[in-house]
């Protein structure tokens, strides 16, 4: 009882006032790569057991990661004068490799990604016919890994089955280094992930089973009241807030049943430079050959150097950005949908940790078009995960959510994913969040150069430091915004 009520109390000290929508001071954002000491030896806990309606208890909160000022950025190393000291601009290189080595180093730890990938693909393409597909497998597979932590028994197999992991403690370690490795933020490139788990104040959680969800995934805990308005807008604010603003629409309208019992939200933000720029005196207008008919719309040019690879019905580029990421752009031959060039396998080396996406790639000069992208998808995923083998989750008579409360009829409600992917002549910015809501009750040999046209529906797939599929895009046009 004594440990009990240390734990509360030292709960309480986190005890913060909530204050509408916008209050930065109530969100707490974790490094993942800073585990936090466990707190408590507690078998279970009530956060919010002595918070008024409106009260909200962070459980953690740690600093975001550490931000490595970009190399090739001298200023970084300048007095007030403006005068470079080039010893401090090598240290500060220096500096800034180390970081990246040690993300490159986890390449290999990280999860394979490839299964999972298809699957999910082919759900929300059948979901979205001829519609823009935009999602992230990497923010979706981590958001599951946590519920996989909530779960047990069949239930936890299933997830497991479905994410291509033979174990919790394999799942544990490989999204751990997967939060570790992509989480960067150098001044040009940006990648952030954050995770949270919001509880009802009126339930009892297991705390062994927060703990790991702060110390394996750095998700924040808080407590408050589901009927309360102002819990639901810490929520919208905290979502917002790690996506970077893309995805205020989708966000917008999300609040918490009385009913639910628990919420997992994962986000991921990313934002990188071009290698080679786009010029932007070179936009211009031309025509999309979508499938609903002619669209006009801004197409990028430029020439560049760069690899490409061609596939049985497909030719494929890849565009390095400024931090090494890169964004493969899969285009169709005419004729051939979208469907069926990933049917036939144009997707299949994606997700590997530190895969090589195809063999006989070629260096050629590029004379590029491709139009500039605004492309977003909100998707309710429990059928589409149902129909990849998770069903237990969501039958409240068979699901085991015992490692996170001894509540009975606990079940997934709503599985929530939204995405979106932004291109311009600077660069690529993308978002996504997943909301889980719980309640109970071949080679070019022949040519030196070839034009490409991006001009009809193609694919797009953002690789991180470790090659995770950060996001992907099925483009049927060009913006639906």
């Amino acid at each position: 009882m004594k440990k009990f009520l240390a734990l509360a109390m030292a709960l309480m000290m986190a005890l913060v006032t909530l204050a509408g929508c916008g209050g930065n001071e109530i969100i707490a954002s974790l490094d993942p790569t800073e585990a936090p000491e466990t707190n408590t030896e507690a078998p279970a806990i009530k956060p919010g057991a002595n918070a008024d309606a409106g009260d909200l208890i962070s459980h953690y909160a740690v600093a975001k990661p550490a931000k490595a000022e970009y190399p090739v950025n001298p200023s970084a190393a300048a007095d007030e004068d403006g005068d470079v000291n080039w010893d401090d601009y090598e240290t500060l290189h220096e500096k800034w490799q180390e970081a990246k080595n040690s993300c490159r180093d986890k390449i290999g730890k990280t999860p394979d990604m490839n299964s999972f990938l298809l699957s999910l693909t082919a759900q929300l393409m059948k979901m979205k016919a001829d519609e823009n597909v935009a999602f992230s497998p990497a923010n979706v597979y981590i958001a599951l890994a946590m519920l996989a932590e909530t779960t047990d028994g069949s239930t936890r197999a299933e997830i497991l089955s479905v994410l291509g992991s033979p174990d919790i403690e394999t799942l544990r370690s490989q999204t751990a280094a997967l939060l570790s490795a992509e989480s960067w933020d150098d001044g040009v490139q940006k990648t952030a992930l954050a995770n949270s788990i919001w509880m009802n104040k009126d339930i009892v959680y297991h705390a062994d089973t927060l703990n790991v969800l702060a110390d394996i995934y750095g998700a924040a805990s808080f407590s408050g009241d589901m009927s309360q308005e102002e819990y639901s807008q810490a929520l919208c604010a905290w979502l917002d807030e790690n996506t970077g603003g893309l995805l205020k629409d989708a966000i917008d309208g999300t609040h918490f049943d009385p009913d639910t019992i628990m919420a997992i939200a994962s986000t991921i933000y990313f934002k990188d430079a071009w290698e080679h720029k786009f010029n932007k005196d070179m936009t211009d207008k031309d025509i999309f050959h979508a499938a609903s008919g002619d669209i006009e719309c801004d197409f990028m040019h430029g020439t560049l150097r760069t690899e490409c690879f061609s596939g049985d019905n497909y030719v494929a580029m890849r565009e390095t950005l400024e931090s090494g990421a890169c964004v493969y752009m899969l285009l169709p031959d005419e004729g051939v949908t979208v469907d069926e060039m990933i049917a036939g396998g144009a997707l299949d080396s994606f997700g590997h940790p530190g895969a090589v996406i195809g063999e006989g790639w070629s260096t050629l000069d590029v004379k590029l078009s491709v139009p500039k992208l605004d492309i977003s998808t909100k998707a309710e995923l429990k059928e589409a995960l149902a129909a990849m083998g998770m069903r237990e989750c969501f039958d409240m008579y068979k699901a085991d959510f015992t490692p996170l409360t001894d509540l009975p009829n606990v079940y997934v409600d709503e599985v929530t994913h939204a995405a979106r992917i932004k291109t311009d002549e600077d660069g690529v910015e993308a978002a996504a969040y997943t909301l889980i809501m719980a309640k109970a009750g071949g080679a070019f040999t022949e040519f030196d150069s070839i034009e490409l046209n991006f001009n009809r529906p193609f694919a797009l797939v953002v690789t991180g430091s470790t090659f995770a599929p950060l996001f992907v895009g099925v483009v049927n046009t060009p913006t639906d915004r």
